[in-house]
């Protein structure tokens, strides 16, 4: 699995982290819907930010164990896998190890293709105001 890097600063703060992942969700919604049900919890269309799923390992046991919690209903800690809300996240490859070539990494929303590498990708959240008189 190629890692790449994100950038990204939770919800109240201002400090950016970067970490190098091998796999990135941004989610908005609470649940999928049938077996899968809350895959990133604390995801809600409510809030103004995103909620991501950030996957530092490469262990296809951690995704199982993950998934699995999911289809649970479940929200043990998988080591590997952290959870996030966010306004935005900036995606982009890592410097290449010794001049080995770069695979190209995919982006997808909502299982379309996107393009690849760099993205960025923000909320822009706007509520109606509502006045009752």
């Amino acid at each position: 699995m190629p890692r790449f890097q994100v950038e990204y600063s939770e919800t109240g703060s201002h400090h950016p982290q970067r970490a190098a992942l091998t796999e990135l969700l941004a989610i908005r919604i609470r649940h999928f819907g049938g077996v899968l049900r809350e895959l990133a919890p604390g995801a809600s269309l409510d809030r103004d930010d995103l909620r991501l799923i950030l996957c530092r390992t490469a262990s296809r046991t951690a995704y199982l164990s993950y998934v699995t919690r999911a289809l649970l209903g479940r929200h043990w800690r998988v080591p590997g896998i952290d959870l996030a809300h966010v306004s935005g996240a900036i995606c982009q490859y890592l410097p290449p190890a010794n001049d080995s070539p770069q695979a190209k990494i995919y982006v997808e929303a909502d299982g379309e293709l996107l393009g690849t590498l760099p993205q960025k990708s923000r909320v822009g959240v706007q509520r109606a105001n509502h006045t009752v008189a």
